[in-house]
């Protein structure tokens, strides 16, 4: 069976997108704690990057936006 370009652009679609989501991964095993969220300054309890998921969210947008 042959595969067309929609076939193509899908895989390449899901390998860039894997491939963004490693970069992602390792821009933040490269955060250290500081006490703030790392997205707006807030400071934290007990979560050592970031105060909730939509900073955390947002942060991972920004990197992967960055490269």
């Amino acid at each position: 069976m042959s595969r067309d370009f929609a076939d193509q652009a899908s895989d390449l679609t899901e390998f860039l997108t894997g491939i963004a989501l490693q970069n992602a991964k390792g821009a933040a095993n490269r955060l250290r704690p500081t006490g703030y969220c790392h997205n707006c300054d807030e400071p934290l309890g007990g979560e050592p990057y970031f105060c909730d998921g939509d900073c955390r969210d947002d942060w991972e947008k920004r990197e992967r936006n960055r490269k």
